[in-house]
């Protein structure tokens, strides 16, 4: 158990965002002008982009407006009002394959992604205990065959072959982080 929230805690390590440091930007040669708008730019970097915020919203009230035409439309098609129609489990059908044609392909990403990670950690830790904590089992026996004893001697961890197993381990353990990220947030 002790190994596994060690490697749970190495996962989180990685996963964590990078902390940027404040760079200086040379402005010679440059108008007062143009350095007046870099640090405009960069004010609003720092303030998180109203503009971008802006944009986010106007795609989720696109959803929003795709889902309400689509939901008004098949209502309209059986003379039912909007409201009344979902609530029959034909509208409550009609809403969920709307939703899914609207934002289906964020939400198999999510899915995916999530159950990728619930799959592959797990795969990875089994995997990596038997690779890079490996035990030799040394076994002796009686004359008439039964076990005399059992001895198991714990591998060198300097030893060239557990090292490029850990290297490896890592290379895979990046690649499963980045593949889950893309499937995630891609």
């Amino acid at each position: 158990m002790r190994r596994f929230v060690i490697a749970l805690a190495a996962i989180a390590a990685l996963a964590m965002p990078a902390v940027v440091s404040a760079q200086t930007i040379n402005t010679e040669g440059l108008s007062e002008a143009q350095i007046i708008e870099l640090q405009a730019k960069a004010a609003d970097a720092r303030a998180g982009t109203p503009a971008a915020s802006a944009q986010k919203i106007s795609q989720y009230v696109e959803i929003g407006k795709g889902i309400g035409q689509g939901l008004g439309t098949a209502a309209r098609e059986m003379n039912i009002a909007v409201n009344d129609f979902a609530k029959t489990p034909v509208g409550q059908v009609t809403m969920a394959l709307i939703v899914f044609k609207v934002a289906g392909g964020k939400l198999i990403g999510v899915f995916g992604g999530l159950l990728w990670y619930s799959v592959m950690i797990p795969l990875w830790v089994v995997f990596f205990n038997k690779m890079c904590f490996a035990k030799r089992v040394v076994i002796k026996y009686h004359e008439n065959g039964k076990q005399a004893s059992k001895e198991v001697i714990p591998t060198d961890p300097s030893d060239d072959h557990i090292a490029a197993y850990r290297f490896f381990m890592f290379l895979v353990l990046a690649f499963i982080s980045v593949a889950g990220f893309f499937m995630l947030f891609g």
